[in-house]
């Protein structure tokens, strides 16, 4: 299970959408490799290609934080600056997960824990 997740939304300027999803794309593979870097997606809406979503998750927080210091970060941070308004980026820590157990509590009564 991840214990951190790095999310980016941004807005491409309009014409720059290939542009910005292939920087990202470049961002993307030296992740990848990294230890301790678990998943990587990118992706856009069809309706809103402008739209650019960016997640990494990370098994653990120490690796994600020592990954902020590296040049790939700072291009993901140029990246950011070239988008058509706020950014928006998120650090999600992860303490827990449930499946249909958590339904199951819910619908018939027992415990949340």
């Amino acid at each position: 299970m991840p214990v951190v997740q790095l999310f980016l939304r941004l807005v491409a300027r309009v014409g720059q959408e290939r542009e910005v999803t292939q920087a990202l794309q470049t961002i993307m593979l030296p992740a990848r490799l990294s230890r301790g870097c678990s998943r990587v997606e990118l992706w856009s809406a069809v309706q809103q290609p402008e739209v650019i979503c960016y997640l990494e998750e990370w098994d653990e927080e120490k690796e994600l934080f020592a990954e902020l210091r590296v040049e790939r970060f700072s291009r993901l941070l140029e990246v950011m600056e070239c988008a058509s308004e706020r950014p928006f980026l998120e650090f999600r820590f992860i303490t827990a997960r449930r499946g249909l157990d958590y339904i199951e509590s819910a619908r018939f009564g027992g415990a949340t824990g």
